[in-house]
């Protein structure tokens, strides 16, 4: 079973949303840390995996030798691809 942690940047943002988002987002990566590779989908391009979460997508790090789920940011799916951490 994977780990999860979240970057500085989505603690942030995680912090200010409404609690039934958050409460969406942390089933959602729940469901996720047990197999990863059913849930996330690929970024082309990008060493980045997507979790979709109502109208939110989680842009995730998955660092499989530590078994991690690193979350980099939490944004709306209109902007969430266009500004993709590095």
């Amino acid at each position: 079973m994977y780990s999860v942690g979240f970057s500085e940047e989505a603690k942030k943002i995680f912090s200010k949303m409404n609690k039934e988002d958050q409460t969406r987002i942390v089933s959602a990566l729940e469901r996720s840390r047990i197999r990863p590779e059913h849930f996330l989908k690929r970024l082309v391009g990008h060493p980045y995996h997507s979790l979709r979460v109502g109208d939110q997508r989680l842009i995730i790090n998955v660092k499989v030798e530590e078994d991690t789920l690193l979350v980099m940011t939490i944004e709306h799916r209109k902007k969430s691809y266009k500004r993709l951490p590095k």
